[in-house]
């Protein structure tokens, strides 16, 4: 996966609203490249988010369990699942 495409994927599911600007999307796909592992970096991700939006870290799919979510932070992990699940089945060919 290319850095220009991985910033694309990040800004079609939204990842870089609230978490990052759209222009540092490249420097993050850039960093996610030279991480040990996508697993890694998407845990790291979700701590993240979850401490910038003042929300106990659980997996993303307990978190949209909750109805105490915003309609922001749902699509947000909505998109963080899509992600994880691509990231599952890389690891698998």
């Amino acid at each position: 996966m290319t850095t220009d495409h991985l910033a694309s994927l990040l800004e079609d599911y939204g990842l870089s609203e609230g978490v990052i600007s759209a222009g540092d999307a490249a420097t993050l796909a850039d960093y996610i490249r030279d991480y040990i592992t996508m697993e890694d970096h998407l845990c790291d991700m979700l701590t993240l988010w979850c401490e910038r939006n003042d929300i106990v870290p659980a997996s993303a799919d307990e978190m949209l369990a909750s109805s105490e979510l915003t309609h922001p932070q749902r699509r947000w992990l909505s998109a963080y699942v899509l992600l994880w699940d691509a990231s599952q089945l890389d690891g698998e060919n």
